[in-house]
């Protein structure tokens, strides 16, 4: 059978169970985060041999390199297979025993993706490498804690070295945001982690789930602060105009009262103008009311012409105009009057929403008014 890879808890379960597919599964660790400039160049840790987050040791002595190197020591991204790699290892060593180091060149010449991981690595923004290996030699090991767990602590004697690839999970979103206000390029990043995201074929070393989840907090973070609530489908980035606060979200509901939840849920956090902001709620309120206040208007002129109508027919007759229906004409009228002076004036059309036309997927995008200009009041 082919080689497969796996995140390292499948490896350990098969393992565990001495599945026939045991031979044929060749894990993914993350490393330790370690890297450091030395004359210029970037110099990873790519693993230790220290017990990791799983509970499991890889023995840096233990490291077959010979294939890897003869394939160019490509540098992978994201443990993505079909793509170009990002960069290349021309040296790689075992140092003092206790660490799998290498050199790493990216490809900044030939790939922006690339040029911008380079300035997020030597900016220490993004310090995450995973290496894949195909097991040779290894034990459990039933003295560590966890041995009698599903998941039992293992110690690779042996391995090949099948992957080195640069990760952007686990991502801190803030070290993210700090380097987009450093002039750092993330636009790249966004459009990787929003395509990732939606992939079916994606490939990840654990929970899809929650590794999908970290997509949404990068592409949140690159687009410094914009809130996008991805439910189903890729985010679109929307223009934000520098004198005023603008939020989205996608609705995904054609109930109203689900999409005024949505709605309210994405404007619930203060406005930088509190006086100026209307919540979903007012402006349901104020629809509702000027709905109503239109009927009574309506009522109120139906009721009018039947006045008229009447009066034209007395008068026709040679009737007398009495004094209680001269009294109703002019309450009529007055009343009249009162409500069309109430309905003015009219609300523009930010002030209102028309929640009939909302559908499935739609971003609705609300302009809370132009920030107070700098020193004002």
């Amino acid at each position: 059978m082919a080689q497969k890879r796996v995140g390292i808890e499948l490896f350990k379960a098969a393992l565990k169970s001495q599945s026939k597919e045991l031979a044929d599964l060749c894990p993914v660790k993350a490393g330790p985060s370690d890297v450091e400039v030395q004359n210029d160049a970037l110099i990873f840790t790519f693993s230790d041999g220290s017990v990791d987050r799983q509970g499991d040791t890889i023995n840096p002595n233990g490291w077959k390199l010979e294939n890897w190197q003869k394939a160019g020591g490509p540098i992978l991204w994201a443990h993505d297979y079909s793509a170009p790699s990002i960069g290349k290892c021309p040296r790689v060593w075992v140092e003092n025993a206790s660490a799998l180091k290498g050199e790493v060149q990216f490809a900044s010449e030939a790939s922006p993706f690339a040029a911008m991981i380079e300035r997020l690595v030597r900016g220490g923004f993004l310090k995450c490498m995973s290496v894949g290996f195909k097991p040779l030699k290894y034990v459990i090991n039933e003295e560590r804690a966890g041995s009698d767990s599903w998941c039992p602590p293992v110690d690779f004697i042996e391995q090949e070295l099948l992957e080195v690839s640069n990760t952007p999970v686990p991502a801190n979103p803030n070290a993210l945001l700090d380097a987009k206000t450093l002039g750092i390029d993330l636009d790249p990043l966004a459009e990787w982690a929003s395509k990732a995201m939606v992939a079916k074929d994606l490939w990840t070393p654990g929970d899809s789930r929650a590794y999908r989840k970290q997509l949404q907090d990068i592409y949140d973070a690159t687009k410094s602060g914009q809130r996008t609530f991805l439910m189903g489908q890729a985010p679109v980035a929307k223009a934000v105009t520098p004198s005023v606060e603008v939020r989205t979200v996608t609705v995904t509901s054609t109930d109203p009262a689900e999409i005024t939840a949505q709605v309210a849920g994405a404007v619930a956090a203060p406005a930088p103008q509190p006086a100026q902001t209307k919540s979903i709620d007012d402006m349901v309120a104020g629809a509702q009311k000027m709905a109503a206040d239109l009927k009574a208007a309506a009522d109120e002129r139906d009721a009018l012409q039947k006045l008229v109508t009447e009066l034209e027919a007395a008068i026709k007759a040679g009737r007398v105009l009495s004094a209680a229906n001269e009294e109703k004409i002019r309450a009529a009228v007055a009343s009249l009057t009162e409500v069309l002076a109430q309905l003015e004036p009219v609300p523009t059309e930010q002030d209102s929403i028309d929640l009939d036309a909302i559908k499935m997927g739609d971003e609705v995008t609300f302009d809370f008014g132009a920030a107070a200009p700098a020193g004002g009041n």
